[in-house]
């Protein structure tokens, strides 16, 4: 299978069968403050996947091993929500890494071959990009965080793309056309972005010894006082419960963690619990050496053991996110991109119901994708943006407060041109992966 053994395929299968399984792994109490897996057989499966030892693998999801300042290491064991988070951890490295793997090795073989079949100057380029939509929910956590800014920084990307450009254009050619207006959100990725922002300060919370996340939503406060986009919440508004935040909201005051950002869709009320945690992101060093010592190879190539990776100071989340999100923000300014506006027929999600007709993009606009691709050398002379020609009105209005900034919408006649039909111009990016890790969601 493109390129890949049968011995490997095998491999990467069972690497995806442990991360389910490891959802079924839960904990109970032991003795004293020590915490053990719920269901032995459940853990085996886990083990046997992974081809590691069950109980090594038992002690690294319920203890860990801290370093005293006379260098030896002594065991500590986790309670309840750590065992979770730890679990959750190593199913989310697993996979990722199982898919950057995969990705490297896709792309080596896909370059190989291209190099042979085709020039390249000429090399022809097609991506596809399905993003989140804006997400609002009752308990708003650090994925949320990340997804919306994904939505914040593609509608930026859109309105650059599609109202900026197409209104120079009219400018440029003598086009009499009403001037458009247009959202601005550049106020909220300052606020997200920035080396004093909502992400930036986060990672320097995460740099302290005793860094927490009530010291980190104060200093928020303080910072954006003055910001009109961002506002402390009233006291006692609870904060919304999902899932496990039941059992977080009994033993905290979820007031002191919470704060709100007015995105370009609307107000967001985010809780930053466990956001230090989150944001670190990166493996128990010991759940990271069990797994480099794994009987599968494939395991044991994902997890590598080195003292190089041990000394070396770790990228959090929230950084390595804002470096892939600039990459891919670069290679879309460097391609043609066409933007299609995916929906829900109603808020209902039900068959025969019909919202009451409007001139505006619905409300329900769930998300959207964005395919780009660039043309060879010898058609780029022609290639030129058909829609730059259309006759008068607004040539597309940004997306709907849950769209992720991707859509288009014209109220204008179709635009129509005498060289075509084709995309605007595209420049040739620089040779990069033709597929990147996805932004992180509900699984970052």
């Amino acid at each position: 299978m493109l390129g890949f053994a049968d011995g490997q395929v095998k491999d990467m299968m069972r690497i995806v069968a442990a991360v389910l399984a490891l959802g079924n792994v839960a904990f109970v109490a032991g003795d004293g403050e020590k915490h053990k897996v719920k269901d032995a057989k459940g853990l085996g499966t886990v083990a046997s996947l992974l081809m590691v030892e069950p109980t090594a693998l038992e002690g690294a999801l319920t203890t860990r091993k801290v370093a005293s300042g006379r260098g030896s290491t002594y065991t500590v064991p986790l309670n309840a929500q750590q065992c979770i988070d730890t679990r959750d951890a190593l199913a989310k490295a697993t996979y990722t890494n199982l898919f950057d793997w995969l990705i490297a090795g896709l792309n080596s073989r896909m370059a190989a071959q291209s190099a042979k079949e085709i020039d390249e100057e000429d090399e022809l380029f097609v991506g596809l990009l399905d993003v989140f939509g804006f997400e609002n929910f009752d308990f708003n956590t650090f994925e949320q965080l990340c997804i919306n800014y994904t939505n914040e920084k593609l509608q930026q990307q859109f309105i650059d793309a599609l109202v900026k450009l197409q209104q120079q254009d009219y400018e440029r050619e003598g086009i009499k056309c009403a001037h458009i207006s247009f959202p601005d959100n550049a106020a909220q990725l300052g606020m997200l972005e920035a080396k004093l922002g909502v992400l930036g300060m986060l990672d320097e919370e995460c740099a302290l010894p005793k860094g927490n996340e009530e010291a980190y939503v104060e200093k928020m406060h303080k910072q954006f006082e003055a910001s009109e986009i961002y506002k402390k919440p009233s006291r006692g508004g609870g904060g919304g419960k999902r899932g496990s935040v039941a059992d977080i909201g009994a033993k905290k005051d979820l007031d002191k963690l919470q704060f709100v950002i007015t995105h370009y869709a609307g107000e967001v009320m985010y809780t930053a619990e466990s956001w230090l945690d989150k944001n670190r992101g990166f493996l128990q060093p010991d759940l990271a050496m069990l797994m480099g010592t794994s009987s599968s190879k494939l395991v044991e190539a994902l997890f590598p053991i080195s003292a190089e990776s041990e000394s070396k100071k770790k990228s959090t989340v929230s950084s390595t996110f804002r470096a892939s999100l600039k990459a891919l923000s670069a290679t879309l300014l460097q391609t043609s991109a066409r933007y299609i506006r995916c929906i829900k027929p109603n808020l209902r999600v039900s068959l025969g119901h019909l919202p009451p007709a409007s001139n505006h993009l619905p409300p329900y606009s769930t998300g959207t994708s964005a395919a780009s691709s660039r043309t060879p050398r010898s058609r780029r002379a022609s290639s030129r943006a058909s829609s730059s020609r259309a006759s008068c009105g607004t040539p597309a209005s940004p997306p709907s407060s849950r769209s992720s900034g991707a859509a288009t919408r014209s109220r204008c006649s179709r635009p129509t041109s005498s060289r075509g039909t084709a995309a605007a111009p595209s420049r040739r990016p620089p040779r990069s992966p033709r597929t990147s890790t996805p932004p992180p969601s509900s699984t970052i």
